[in-house]
């Protein structure tokens, strides 16, 4: 089995630091761009299935990648965005005056009790879930040689992989960038592989939260 773990393109909440979580923010021009771009680099790679988390810019850019292909895309809430609650539209950078005091770190710390976000999420609970879907593509023998895209967001996209990396490090380094793929090879349920945050698109790749790719 191998896995494509996308994540969506760009928003404009993205550019504006904005959190974003279960809020259903559309692709910008960009993000249209990216996703337009990368479908064009794996136009050559054959896909047995697609999931998407429900939210439209990952379904949207799910769209985009498989342009031109009869393939279904499945949506399952457990790929969703963490649901931030009341802090959703507020600035996440590193000197928002938005959101409590090194709360975003807290938050994704898993080497201490997890916080919830008022009226949202903790995030032991985006972690059930991923996991739960996860556990149950590897596990059902009828996948055991299919490749399948998951079209997803940054947190849910790394609280998926803790169920590889297994590890108190939520976040590897960065957040994925829009339209990067993880690609993970999967033999006899055992991960054998993994390929962090390719890029299919030609161009110098910013993440918005703060580094350069």
């Amino acid at each position: 089995m191998e896995i494509y773990l996308l994540r969506h393109g760009t928003t404009a909440w993205n550019k504006e630091l904005k959190l974003q979580g279960s809020t259903d923010i559309e692709l910008d021009e960009e993000g249209i761009r990216l996703a337009k771009e990368t479908g064009e680099a794996l136009e050559g790679v054959h896909f047995d299935a697609c999931y998407s988390s429900p939210l439209k810019r990952a379904v949207d850019t799910a769209k985009y990648v498989l342009d031109g292909r009869s393939l279904p895309i499945v949506e399952d809430y457990r790929l969703s965005e963490v649901n931030f609650g009341d802090w959703e539209g507020r600035d996440c950078s590193k000197t928002s005056t938005e959101i409590p005091p090194h709360a975003t770190d807290r938050f994704f710390d898993l080497t201490k009790e997890p916080i919830s976000t008022p009226n949202g999420e903790n995030v032991q609970q985006v972690l059930d879930r991923t996991n739960s879907f996860f556990k149950e593509i590897v596990n059902d023998p009828e996948n055991e040689n299919k490749r399948i895209l998951l079209s997803m967001h940054g947190a849910s996209g790394r609280a998926l992989m803790h169920a590889v990396w297994q590890d108190n490090n939520f976040w590897h380094g960065s957040v994925p960038p829009n339209c990067s793929i993880t690609i993970i090879q999967i033999k006899n349920k055992q991960v054998v592989s993994v390929k962090k945050d390719c890029v299919f698109y030609g161009e110098e790749v910013h993440d918005y939260y703060g580094a350069k790719k």
